[in-house]
């Protein structure tokens, strides 16, 4: 009885295994229909494209070599212009130099933060509940005052001359600080007593300490 029963067993994993390879012949064979039907098609394209290549390649390598060649005539020209207008701009540099030496702008070294200083004062200035005006000579209080962003106005006016000629804070504070007759500036809060603006930017202005 043992052998019959594995005599069935055999036959059936034998008819199994014929069943899978058949199954995998048929997969195999249904794939290779879909290949070459479509294969017809996949060469064309490909040699559509190989035809298409071989038509504009020419084109294109003919354009590259005319581009080069273009470039290589005429770079030694624009190399030497270029290497003109520099040498054109460094005189123009020097000439310049020698002209702000000449009017005496240029003796000593200017402060590169000069304009942001410069921005610095005049906008606390112009914050200030204040009024600013030259003391009266023989008198209290002052002559003529106008609000601080009044006089702020004018002032930028003056500001953007004075860093342009001046060399340092110390030397813009000082001019700024003075009426064109050299006379002070005073502020005044308030019915407080008038102050030397140039005290009063020192005590509040940070940049402006020590100078």
């Amino acid at each position: 009885m043992f052998k019959w029963c594995c005599l069935a067993v055999a036959a059936v994993a034998l008819v199994a295994f014929g069943w899978m390879i058949n199954d995998t012949r048929l997969e195999i064979r249904r794939v290779s229909e879909r290949v070459n039907q479509h294969l017809p098609q996949i060469l064309e394209k490909a040699e559509q494209a190989t035809r298409t290549a071989n038509e504009h390649l020419p084109p294109i390598l003919e354009k590259t070599q005319q581009a080069t060649k273009t470039v290589t005539e005429h770079l030694p020209t624009i190399l030497e212009r270029t290497n003109t207008a520099t040498q054109t701009f460094a005189e123009i540099a020097e000439d310049v130099r020698q002209l702000k030496q000449l009017a005496g702008l240029a003796s000593t070294a200017r402060d590169s933060n000069l304009v942001a200083y410069a921005n610095s004062v005049l906008a606390l200035i112009e914050a200030q509940d204040a009024r600013i005006g030259v003391k009266r000579v023989g008198g209290a209080g002052l002559t003529s005052p106008v609000p601080a962003k009044e006089w702020t106005v004018a002032a930028r006016k003056e500001a953007l001359v004075l860093t342009a000629v001046v060399k340092s804070r110390q030397e813009f504070l000082d001019r700024l600080s003075q009426n064109l007759f050299h006379r002070p500036w005073h502020i005044q809060f308030a019915s407080q007593e008038p102050q030397p603006l140039r005290d009063w930017l020192r005590a509040h202005h940070p940049e402006s300490k020590g100078l």
